[in-house]
């Protein structure tokens, strides 16, 4: 049963998060006025016309309070059936989540308020 478990991922019940490489610490990055914002979402993540489109929705992979390394994924933003996912750039504490899950994200808007440990 483990076996089908891990081979569909979640298909039945939250997926099982793999493990990421930290970041080395010469490579961390603290962001701008301790706010991570949402990647810009270009043109080729709106579909066709005559499709029906409800915009790319957050989804937070983290809590306030929450402390977070070099590396880790914070959030998921789903746009047209792909995938994009904001990483931490460094080791900090998650003060806010400035969106809620599901909410349509607009390009670079603040998600994340931070301060460093």
């Amino acid at each position: 049963m483990e076996f089908f478990k891990k081979l569909l991922n979640g298909a039945f019940g939250e997926p099982e998060l793999s493990p990421f490489d930290q970041m080395p610490a010469e490579d961390e990055v603290f962001p701008e006025g301790g706010i991570f914002v949402a990647p810009v979402l270009g043109d080729e993540f709106v579909p066709a016309t005559g499709r029906l489109y409800l915009g790319p929705e957050f989804r937070s992979l983290v809590s306030e309070g929450q402390s977070v390394v070099c590396g880790q994924l914070l959030a998921e933003i789903e746009c047209s059936q792909v995938i994009l996912e904001v990483i931490s750039t460094c080791s900090c504490i998650i003060e806010s989540v400035l969106v809620n899950d599901g909410e349509v994200v607009q390009s670079e808007q603040p998600l994340f308020k931070v301060s460093q440990p």
